[in-house]
């Protein structure tokens, strides 16, 4: 993961976990999102304990498998922040 990766991925578990909780799915906080969804999620696709142990191809792939499953089975739908829009 690159400095960028980490970045937009610190922004988005800070959007999402608003969200989520606003529909009723209560993560609590960020930090809630990143242990419980994302480290799990990587460890189960790839065997690491954390995602700083993850290269930027399979961090991608760890992001868009948790943003679908996310919509898919809650409905909430946060677009991952792009650095190349700014965000």
């Amino acid at each position: 993961m690159n400095k960028n990766q980490r970045g937009a991925l610190h922004l988005w578990f800070s959007r999402l976990a608003p969200a989520l909780n606003d529909s009723g799915f209560d993560v609590k906080d960020y930090f809630n999102v990143k242990e419980i969804m994302f480290k799990r999620i990587a460890a189960a696709m790839f065997g690491v304990d954390s995602s700083e142990n993850l290269d930027s191809n399979q961090f991608n792939q760890v992001q868009q498998v948790m943003e679908r499953n996310i919509a898919e089975n809650t409905g909430v739908y946060i677009e991952f922040p792009s650095y190349e829009k700014g965000e």
